[in-house]
C-alpha cells in the first residue's frame, strides 16, 4: 500500500507544479511557479498516472529530448494512457515519484527541474539537490 496521499500538491524547491492554462496545446511542457502567485496543481493518482482536473502528467513517448533529460508534459485527461507509467517509490523520507522510460518500466527516473520546468532525469543517480514534497490537500 502505498503512503501517497490521496489528493496532492507537488512542491519542488518551494515551488510548485501548475496546470496549463485552458488554452494551451495537448503536450505543452509541465512547469512550476511561485506559491505566492498561482494555483497549485492538485494531483490523484489513478492506476499508475498523476491526474490533476481535465489533464494528465507525465513522461509521452513522443517528446524530444535534452541531452540528459527528457521534459514532463501534460495532456488532456482522456488521452493520459498515451503517457509512461508514474512509479511510486516508498522511501525512509516519504514517498518518491518516478517516471517511467517506457510502458514496461517498472523503476522509473527521478524528477529534474531546469529553468522552471519539469524533466524526468535519463540517469537513475542524478543528484540536482531538489526538494520535492507531496504535499496533502483537501481541495
Amino acid at each position: 500500500m502505498s503512503s501517497i496521499p490521496k489528493r496532492f500538491s507537488i512542491v519542488i524547491n518551494d515551488k510548485h507544479v501548475i496546470q496549463p492554462t485552458e488554452e494551451e496545446d495537448e503536450l505543452c511542457h509541465a512547469q512550476v511557479a511561485d506559491k505566492s502567485s498561482t494555483k497549485p496543481a492538485v494531483f490523484e493518482l489513478e492506476d499508475d498516472r498523476l491526474i490533476s482536473g481535465e489533464w494528465a502528467l507525465g513522461r509521452h513517448p513522443a517528446t524530444p529530448h535534452i541531452i540528459g533529460y527528457k521534459p514532463l508534459v501534460w495532456v488532456k485527461k482522456e488521452n493520459n494512457r498515451t503517457l509512461h507509467p508514474v512509479i511510486v517509490k516508498e522511501r525512509e523520507e516519504g514517498p518518491q515519484l518516478r517516471f517511467g522510460d517506457s510502458s514496461v518500466d517498472q523503476t522509473g527516473r527521478p524528477l529534474g527541474l531546469q529553468v522552471n520546468k519539469l524533466f524526468v532525469s535519463n540517469f537513475d543517480d542524478d543528484d540536482q539537490d531538489l526538494t520535492v514534497e507531496l504535499v496533502a490537500t483537501e481541495e
